[in-house]
């Protein structure tokens, strides 16, 4: 996830200010990069030595895990009837049971409305209770044992309180951010799909989307098959590298594509695919002048990329960018502002694909690992493909920004694990 806001100039300073700066960022230095976001966006609080007792996010790991591994999600979406702002979902669930004596599967889904669950055609018997369907399975599974659901359910989606997160209608747009600032957990998959909404539970993906033909569905992973009929257009995408919810992705508008091909490390040929409306395609080639170079030293730096095809989809969000695997929600506003104004939030994007969608947080209060690395990977494109001067500049700049304010904005001084959740 990437907020919009950025460095301001650097505080002048002296050798003697730079030695204690330098050993003050060996000390703190992913304290620093990960109180960054919060820092940067937020408003000074009065009372920021006070010491709130507060319920962490999401700490306790979900003990669905340990019972079942979702394998994967087959997702018909049915959004031919674009105007009226709902979906209509087929969700097929394939899981396993992981331990004996498994009778029951509990799945997240917000704010819509399940019309049935069953198994091999069959209904089954379920309870919809706020945001949890339980559902009763007609065999008990013991350990190893497979089983395939399906959910039929439909509604109008929803967003976020905070205006970052949930599934979002904007003129002749409609697209999914994955994470939510404010609900609990975090994690929004369930405002379109039912899922364990967690950042554990990792599954493959096929997503299937109907919408009318002068309009078009991307999702993660490979375009597998398009078919125009009747008016309407239907696109199956699959994703075959596991995800948590979070990551999946859907966006629909009267698309246009860029394409290329980059060399990279397990793929001689891969694709990268730019996404938006043609008022922006030539915008958004400008301010991705860079994505070819930092793509490539990403992967001199951490290693092969592992995802089937790089992906921007340009989205009427003005709160930021979200790094949906391989299918990155980027806001179009910003690329009127070319190439210098795209280029942290490009490459904080991107690097998401080796820190936070590849290795991911357990819990949300760990939010370090994903949002950490990347910002750090912001300041690394500074002193790649700028100078090293640049770079300087701006960890400095930060730096001083956490050591003064952080604990300011941050309303308290916490650690780096369990951060409770209105700070997360």
């Amino acid at each position: 996830m990437a907020l919009f806001s950025y460095l301001g100039p650097p505080l002048p300073l002296n050798s003697t200010d730079n030695i204690k700066i330098y050993m003050r960022f060996l000390i703190v230095f992913f304290v620093s990069l990960s109180l960054s976001l919060s820092s940067q966006t937020g408003e000074c609080k009065s009372s920021h030595y006070q010491h709130k007792s507060s319920r962490s996010s999401s700490s306790a790991l979900d003990p669905r895990n340990d019972t079942i591994d979702i394998n994967h999600f087959t997702i018909n979406l049915d959004m031919s009837n674009f105007p009226a702002q709902t979906i209509y979902g087929v969700c097929q669930v394939d899981f396993k049971a992981l331990v004996n004596n498994v009778s029951t599967i509990t799945l997240d889904l917000k704010a819509l409305t399940v019309d049935s669950v069953k198994i091999d055609g069959v209904p089954v018997t379920f309870s919809h209770i706020e945001e949890k369907v339980n559902i009763q399975l007609p065999a008990t599974l013991q350990s190893n044992d497979e089983e395939s659901l399906t959910v039929h359910y439909h509604g109008t989606p929803v967003e976020d309180a905070s205006g970052f997160g949930g599934f979002t209608y904007s003129g002749n747009y409609a697209f999914n951010i994955g994470v939510a600032f404010q609900d609990e957990p975090h994690n929004y998959g369930r405002v379109w799909f039912p899922c364990f909404d967690n950042f554990v539970e990792r599954s493959t993906y096929t997503v299937i989307v109907k919408t009318p033909s002068n309009v078009k569905a991307y999702c993660g992973g490979l375009l597998m098959d398009e078919e125009l009929a009747d008016n309407f257009r239907t696109c199956t995408w699959q994703l075959n590298q596991e995800i948590p919810s979070y990551l999946a992705s859907v966006a629909v508008s009267n698309y246009q594509e860029v394409n290329y091909t980059y060399e990279s490390i397990l793929n001689p040929a891969l694709n990268v695919k730019l996404v938006a409306v043609a008022a922006d395609t030539t915008p958004m080639k400008t301010a991705f002048v860079s994505l070819e170079p930092i793509f490539h030293r990403f992967e001199s730096n951490w290693g092969p990329y592992r995802w089937d095809r790089i992906g921007y989809v340009a989205i009427p969000f003005g709160a930021g960018a979200m790094e949906h695997a391989s299918n990155i929600g980027y806001p179009r506003a910003l690329l009127a502002s070319g190439a210098a104004g795209n280029q942290h939030v490009m490459a904080h994007e991107l690097s998401h694909h080796w820190f936070g969608d590849l290795a991911t947080c357990r819990t949300a209060s760990e939010m370090w690992l994903n949002e950490g690395f990347a910002t750090y990977n912001e300041f690394m494109f500074d002193e790649w493909l700028i100078s090293r001067a640049e770079y300087d500049q701006n960890i400095r700049a930060n730096h001083l920004k956490q050591v003064h304010l952080a604990h300011v904005v941050d309303d308290g001084y916490w650690p780096l694990s369990n951060v409770p959740h209105e700070y997360t």
